[in-house]
């Protein structure tokens, strides 16, 4: 019992520490918009990994034109991949490979406008294997990078912005 309330509090540590997720994000510039990647309100930040519940999370890319005085109008950013990547952010949690996972996606964002990906999966099924071996009754902390990886359709320009998720495990 004692063993029960020391990971409780420990999980409930790790939670205050990580937030709500979702910091960190970065922008990518192209030349007639940039785009820039967050953690959808209400959606979760943190993910438990020995749970079969909230494995997925929600994100929003919004776009920002630029003036482009006429030259080229403001284009289309059509965001085809989605990567993430685990980082070990506790002492002794391991690290996984591969270290980047990176999946298909088709999603369209206008200028100006923004892309709602929901019930983005942040654990997948060759996920849960990794985490069982690697935590095995510790309580470590992943930090998640989702990188979003398109092209502006006017320019032929590779963009990519990211957002920041905490997986715990015990």
């Amino acid at each position: 019992m004692k063993l029960f309330w020391f990971r409780i509090s420990t999980l409930l540590m790790l939670i205050c520490i990580a937030g709500c997720g979702g910091s960190g994000s970065t922008a990518g510039t192209g030349n007639t918009v940039s785009i820039q990647a967050s953690l959808q309100v209400g959606a979760p930040g943190v993910i438990f990994a020995t749970t079969s519940s909230a494995t997925s999370t929600a994100f929003t890319i919004d776009s920002t034109t630029f003036p482009t005085n006429g030259t080229i109008p403001n284009s289309n950013v059509n965001i085809n991949r989605i990567s993430y990547r685990y980082v070990p952010n506790s002492t002794g949690a391991p690290a996984f490979t591969p270290t980047v996972t990176s999946i298909s996606y088709s999603g369209v964002i206008t200028p100006g406008g923004s892309l709602d990906i929901e019930n983005f999966p942040i654990l997948w099924p060759q996920d849960y294997a990794l985490f069982a071996d690697a935590c095995n009754g510790n309580n470590f902390q992943y930090d998640v990078t989702v990188t979003f990886s398109g092209i502006e359709v006017n320019t032929g320009t590779a963009l990519s912005t990211n957002a920041n998720i905490s997986v715990l495990c015990f």
